[in-house]
Formats: C-alpha cells, sequence, structure tokens
C-alpha cells in the first residue's frame, strides 16, 4: 500500500508539474518575432474591410500553437494577436491549429523532469508550431469616417516560442470625391465652390453642368437645395458622374455628395443664376475704303453673346432678302472681302429663334 501511494504522488506530482517543466530549456522560448499588417482594400465609409496581420519568427524560431502533454492531454500555447485603430482595440485573435499551418511536431524530453527521478515517458513533450502565422480581424468603416485611418497589430507572444513583438502601421486614407463646374454654356467660377450661371436677356433662365467623382465609392447620395432651404432627400448614384440642370434668374441651387447613407460632405458647389452682360457686336472698319486699282477691301466683324450656347448670324447683300439663318458661337470673330459699291449687314439672334433680334451690323466698300 505504502508503495501503491509513493506511486501515486508521484503521478500527481508528475501531472501537476508539466506547464513548469515545459518551461524550463531556454532552447524552447524567445524567439524573436516581427508582426506587419496589411488591408484587403480602401477604407471606404459603410464597408467591412479585411486586416490581415503576419506574424513571423526570427532566426530559425517558431510560433508555438500546441502541445501534447505526456499524459495526451493538449494545451492551445499560440500566441494572440490583437489588432487596433489607433489606440482603440478593434479584434483578437488566438493563434490555433485550425488557422496555422504547422510542420511536424518537435519532441522535447524535460531534463530537469528526469532529473526529478520521474520517467522519460512523464517528461516527453511533443510541440506544433509553424515558422510564422497569418491571422485576419475585419473592421466596418464607420459611414461617416473621414480623413486616414491607422492600424496596427500586437502579438502577445507564447511561453514556449516567441516573444511579443508589436507590428508596423497601417495607413488608410478614406477616399474622397469632389463636385467640380462643368461648364454647360455660359458658367463662370467664383472660387473652388461657387459659379455664377449667366442668363441672357432673351431667357428666364441659364443651364449648366457639373460633374463628381468619388473613387472607392459603390454608389453615394447627391442632394440639393434651393436658395439656402432645407436639403432635399439624397438620391442615390454612382460614384463618379455629371448631370445638368436649368436655372431661373436670381435662383441658387447648391448640389453636395456624400457617402450612401451618409452624412460627411465630400464635395460642394453652388449655383447662382445672374443676368448675362450685355452682347456687343463689332465691324472694323465699318466703311472700307479700296484703294484705286483694287476692286474689293478686307473687313473684320466680331460678337460676344454671354449666357447663350449658340447664335444664328443672317446676313444680307445691298437691303437684299436675308439669307438663310448659320449657327455659329456666341463668341467668335471673322473676316471677309467686301466689293467697291457694295453693303454688307449682318444680324444675330438666339438660335432657332427668330423673334429677337439681340444686334446688327454693316459694313460698306467704296474708293
Amino acid at each position: 500500500m505504502k508503495g501503491f501511494v509513493a506511486s501515486g504522488l508521484c503521478t500527481v506530482f508528475s501531472l501537476a508539474s508539466l506547464d513548469a517543466f515545459a518551461l524550463s530549456d531556454p532552447s524552447f522560448h524567445n524567439y524573436t518575432t516581427t508582426t506587419t499588417i496589411s488591408a484587403s482594400g480602401p477604407a471606404v465609409p459603410g464597408t467591412t474591410i479585411t486586416l490581415n496581420a503576419t506574424v513571423q519568427a526570427q532566426s530559425g524560431g517558431a510560433i508555438a500553437v500546441r502541445r501534447l502533454n505526456p499524459d495526451l492531454s493538449q494545451n492551445l500555447i499560440g500566441g494572440t494577436v490583437k489588432f487596433f485603430n489607433g489606440a482603440t482595440q478593434i479584434g483578437s485573435v488566438q493563434v490555433t491549429p485550425t488557422n496555422t499551418n504547422t510542420g511536424s511536431p518537435l519532441l522535447y524530453t524535460d531534463q530537469i523532469c528526469i532529473g526529478l527521478g520521474l520517467p522519460a515517458t512523464a517528461c516527453t513533450f511533443y510541440y506544433y508550431s509553424a515558422p510564422s502565422t497569418h491571422l485576419t480581424s475585419t473592421f466596418a468603416v464607420p459611414i461617416n469616417a473621414t480623413g486616414t485611418l491607422t492600424f496596427s497589430a500586437q502579438f502577445s507572444g507564447d511561453m514556449t516560442f516567441s516573444t511579443r513583438s508589436t507590428s508596423t502601421t497601417l495607413t488608410a486614407p478614406i477616399p474622397g470625391g469632389a463636385i467640380t463646374i462643368s461648364p454647360r454654356f455660359d458658367v463662370v467660377p467664383t472660387s473652388a465652390t461657387t459659379a455664377n450661371v449667366l442668363v441672357p436677356s432673351t431667357q428666364t433662365s441659364g443651364s449648366f453642368a457639373y460633374a463628381w467623382n468619388a473613387p472607392g465609392y459603390g454608389t453615394i447620395d447627391l442632394q440639393g437645395r434651393i436658395n439656402g432651404g432645407a436639403w432635399l432627400t439624397p438620391l442615390q448614384i454612382p460614384a463618379t458622374g455629371n448631370n445638368g440642370d436649368n436655372l431661373p434668374l436670381g435662383s441658387t441651387y447648391t448640389f453636395r455628395i456624400l457617402p450612401h447613407g451618409g452624412n460627411t460632405v465630400l464635395g460642394q458647389i453652388a449655383f447662382t443664376a445672374i443676368a448675362a452682360p450685355a452682347p456687343t457686336f463689332t465691324m472694323t472698319p465699318t466703311h472700307v475704303i479700296v484703294p484705286l486699282g483694287q476692286t474689293s477691301g478686307p473687313f473684320n466683324y466680331s460678337w460676344s453673346a454671354p449666357g447663350y450656347e449658340t447664335l444664328d448670324l443672317q446676313g444680307r447683300i445691298n437691303g437684299g432678302a436675308w439669307l438663310a439663318p448659320l449657327e455659329v458661337q456666341s463668341t467668335y470673330s471673322t473676316g471677309d472681302n467686301l466689293a467697291v459699291g457694295s453693303t454688307y449687314e449682318f444680324r444675330f439672334l438666339p438660335h432657332g429663334d427668330t423673334t429677337h433680334v439681340l444686334g446688327t451690323i454693316s459694313v460698306t466698300a467704296s474708293h
């Protein structure tokens, strides 16, 4: 009975001391590790990205995963990777056999255990490890995130193979956007976010266009408001595009783009419709003096009608019928030659309008 008690105490002592034996050999711990971090894609507000942390043991070392004890019990002994956004922990993943590819087990017989008189079968451990481990965690980018996010990871290490290590940092800029002015007719920028739409005297509104680009977003929201009033219901639109509208004289339309479902303004622009300057029409000279011996002389004429997309130009010779209209740019200059004794007249109208004559100029040639 006395021998049985002694044997039982020895077994109990052996099982109770497994962890102490496993830590007694310095060759099985303190391998230096490094940790790096990367992300699966851009940090688009409202989406979830995957953070990847790789822990690498240096100098032929290893990352512990689990230990098989002499009594066939198993311990998960791998370290833990904590993920951070700035100083805030956003995830924690332990190194386990399910997320690490382990090689052949390492056999270790603890000599201190043997020195205490215990048999080798009670002092032999199997360690499963890997030279590196790759762990992932997800992060939901807040819908109203702006600026730059900073991620890092920290490996806690384990008591058998590897030391604690802190990762490099990963900066993830939030994709941005902008609304830019895209003049359709006469849009005059007054700043980076404001513009005037010129309304000509024969019209009650002016036309304009704008474009936007929010790289990294799937879709965005477009909002508008009139004359500084409440923002209208947002419209979900593609992240890149353009649009146009007509703006009544004296009114202001403001547009802004935001992440879909969020309220972070990615870009904004305001258009105000103002009266366009009066059009100008110039003939140089109005009377062409042709030298003796020549039959014609040159003249030049120009026009500018702010606010119009195009004009209709009509001409007639010596008071005859007006010729068919020719669509021309709203601002331009040109010239011709005029025969002695002739008179050319030109008149300008808004394109497609046969009623509102904006201006008339003429030229006469003589010796």
